[in-house]
């Protein structure tokens, strides 16, 4: 059975996690996931479909009876557990870590270019 104030808080929750996540203030669950882009893994990208065709139907009272609540709060459940899954603390520190191993390299790099041409030019 769906229940609309269930939906409405769920929905709300799924939105907080979202911002929590990635931040930003998105006011409905399809900008969160357009924000959120690749970040957010397959599962979660799914069952945030899956709320999001049951929210186009659940303000209206016909339509809303056809709704399977279980599998609406299946996908809540799915998308709360991706959300939770994504570290945004880790993926900075990857991307930081990660820029400055391409800079040594470089310089690495440089320098050892800078011997051989002084090897060449018999400077050294």
């Amino acid at each position: 059975m769906f229940d609309d104030q269930e939906f409405q808080r769920q929905y709300k929750q799924a939105l907080t996690q979202f911002k929590k996540t990635f931040g930003g203030e998105p006011q409905t669950l399809a900008q969160a996931v357009r924000r959120a882009g690749r970040l957010l893994p397959p599962k979660g990208r799914r069952a945030a479909r899956v709320v999001m065709a049951a929210e186009k139907q659940a303000g209206h009272p016909k339509l809303s009876r056809q709704l399977d609540g279980v599998k609406i709060t299946m996908a809540f459940d799915m998308l709360g557990e991706a959300l939770a899954r994504v570290d945004m603390k880790d993926r900075r520190k990857g991307l930081i870590l990660g820029v400055l191993g391409s800079m040594a390299f470089n310089l690495i790099a440089l320098i050892a270019l800078f011997v051989l041409f002084a090897l060449w030019r018999g400077w050294v």
